[in-house]
Parts: structure tokens; C-alpha cells; sequence
């Protein structure tokens, strides 16, 4: 013979539908009558039953329910929360509940419309709760003299349509998700992008650093090179005039050119002046700015890419959400 199961108490800290915790206690260990009006949680302690019960087929992972009964004279103690799920008979973990198959919990749920439909049992039980819970009015009667068919929908009926709303339900959750995880890529594509748009304006900067570095190095050159030409002075040959013409032909260009290179250094040095006022760069750290220039220009290759797929993914995602069959928000897709 199967053992009754004997709910004492279910506190319900949090489930969807519920603004505030709540706990029932201090059950009977017969019948257990819920009543209230619409909204006041009814359905909602009737799911979180199930879910501590079984918590396989609960497919609603933000739920943190506990509840204590009796079964087969085991005092059992159950905490559903997220996707995990403890169970203490006489104070000793287990690891299931040994209860039917969860295809089978809509037996054991018995609403007030399945009591007044059915063809079969006591009706009079049935006819005393439904009267009572209008203040003792007799509305089937009246009604019956009215002419009024206020026949409740079969439990077959009425399981159906409970099926496809869930089916549908979990579809719009799926979708959801699917958006929401699109609007995170979304959002990391656009951070990238923004790192990239900053490394943009630091290459002119550095550039400009790595101008002044070259120009330096070819003035020192420069200065080098004129400085070598009285070495020879000493060991005539007769062809003086002639080197000498020479010479001044070279010496003129070198000056032009020295004083070309001084004036793209002193430029150089400006810029460098107003972008580092405080300090002037090294020789290492200019060379560790041409790496960082080389780095940034790939960087930027990488936010043409990035941008390209961000506008990819905003068209999959105006694509997706046009697919949805309610008008919803990224604020609300998020959540």
C-alpha cells in the first residue's frame, strides 16, 4: 500500500510571481483547502510543491523553496535552490525522494474546477466548498434557474491548453536568452571598438615622437660628417683646387642638408615639447613607442574587423527580435 505523504510546511524565498517570501505552515495532515482571490499566490505554492518535490522537471532555475513532511513515517527536510537540490531524511542527506515519476505529479494536484466537473465522488464535498466560497450562496443553483451553462472545461482540456502555453512559454525564455546573450556580444564588441577608437588618437602622438627621434639621429650624422673634412689638410697633392671644389660643393649640400635636418629636429623638438613637457623621452622608450605604434595599427585592423562583425550582429539581432512575437527592450530581454 502507498504511504501518504504528510506536508507540514513550505517557505517559498524566492519563485517568479512572487514579490516577497512567504511560508505555510501548520498543514493538516488531511485536507488542505487554498483558497483566496486572484493573484494571492495560489498557483504559485502549488508550483513550488512541485518544484521541491520534483525537482527534475522544474524548469525554472531562480527558485529557492524549502519544505518539511512525512513519508513512510521518515521525517524529510527538502531545499530546492537554483539547479541543485538537498534532501535530509531523519537529519541523513539522501539523494532522491522516493516519489512517482514526475510525468505523473498532475494526479495529485486537485483544483476546485476538477471537484465541481467531476461525474464521480462526492459531489456534496464538492458543492459545500464551492458554496462556501462565496459566502453560502447557492450559485449553481441559481444559475440552473437562469439558464446559465457555467460548466467548468475538463481537466483534459484545460491540461492541454496548460501544456501548449508552457511549450510556448519556454520558447519565448529560449529566445530571450538567445537575445540577451546577443546584446553581451553586442556590448563587447562596442567596448573593443571604443579601446580601438583611443589607440587611434595616441598613433599621431607617437608618430610625432618617432619623426623627432629621426630627425635627431640625422642632424648627429651630420655634425659627424663635417667634422671629418680638415683631416686631410696636411697631405697636399696639387690637387687641392680641385678636392677643394669639391669639397665646398659637398660641404654646401651638407649644410643644406644639416640645416634642413635642424629644422625638422627643432620641429620635433616642439612637438615633443608640448606632448611630453615634463620629460623628454629616451632613446629606449622611443623605440618602445615604434613597437606600440606597430601594435596600434594592428589594433586598428582589428576594430575594422570588430566593427564589421558588431554590424553583423546588429542586423542578426533586429533579424531575431522582429521574430519574436511581443515587443520587447534590450532592458527587458536582459532581465
Amino acid at each position: 500500500m502507498t504511504q501518504p505523504l504528510l506536508l507540514e510546511e513550505v517557505h517559498i524565498l524566492r519563485l517568479a510571481g512572487i514579490d516577497e517570501p512567504f511560508a505555510v505552515t501548520s498543514l493538516s495532515p488531511g485536507v488542505n483547502l487554498v483558497f483566496g482571490p486572484n493573484a494571492s499566490g495560489k498557483s504559485s505554492l502549488i508550483r513550488a510543491i512541485e518544484a521541491v518535490l520534483w525537482p527534475s522537471a522544474n524548469k525554472r532555475p531562480l527558485v529557492t523553496i524549502s519544505a518539511r513532511f512525512h513519508l513512510g513515517g521518515d521525517a524529510w527536510h527538502v531545499r530546492a535552490d537554483a539547479d541543485s537540490t538537498r534532501a535530509l531524511r531523519n537529519g541523513s542527506p539522501v539523494s532522491a525522494l522516493a516519489l512517482p515519476s514526475p510525468e505523473f505529479r498532475h494526479r495529485y494536484r486537485l483544483s476546485l474546477h476538477d471537484l465541481l466537473g467531476s461525474e464521480v465522488g462526492d459531489g456534496g464535498f464538492a458543492a459545500a466548498i464551492a458554496r462556501a466560497s462565496v459566502g453560502g450562496l447557492d450559485l449553481a443553483g441559481a444559475a440552473s434557474t437562469l439558464g446559465y451553462n457555467n460548466k467548468p472545461p475538463t481537466r483534459l482540456q484545460a491540461r492541454s491548453d496548460w501544456d501548449a502555453s508552457r511549450v510556448a512559454l519556454d520558447h519565448a525564455h529560449h529566445q530571450a536568452a538567445a537575445l540577451h546573450r546577443e546584446a553581451e556580444q553586442l556590448a563587447e564588441l562596442e567596448r573593443a571598438r571604443d579601446d580601438a577608437d583611443l589607440a587611434r588618437t595616441d598613433i599621431a602622438r607617437l608618430e610625432a615622437a618617432l619623426r623627432w627621434r629621426d630627425a635627431d639621429a640625422r642632424t648627429l650624422a651630420a655634425e659627424r660628417e663635417l667634422n671629418t673634412l680638415p683631416s686631410g689638410v696636411g697631405a697636399l697633392t696639387g690637387r687641392e683646387v680641385a678636392d677643394a671644389e669639391s669639397l665646398l660643393v659637398q660641404w654646401r649640400q651638407l649644410a643644406s642638408d644639416r640645416a634642413r635636418v635642424t629644422r625638422q629636429r627643432d620641429d620635433a623638438a616642439r612637438v615633443m615639447g608640448e606632448l611630453f613637457p615634463e620629460h623628454v623621452p629616451t632613446d629606449a622608450e622611443r623605440l618602445a613607442w615604434r613597437a606600440l605604434v606597430s601594435r596600434l595599427r594592428d589594433c586598428d585592423e582589428r576594430c575594422e574587423r570588430d566593427t564589421l562583425s558588431l554590424r553583423a550582429s546588429e542586423a542578426e539581432r533586429d533579424h531575431a527580435r522582429q521574430l519574436c512575437s511581443v515587443l520587447a527592450t534590450d532592458t527587458q530581454l536582459a532581465q
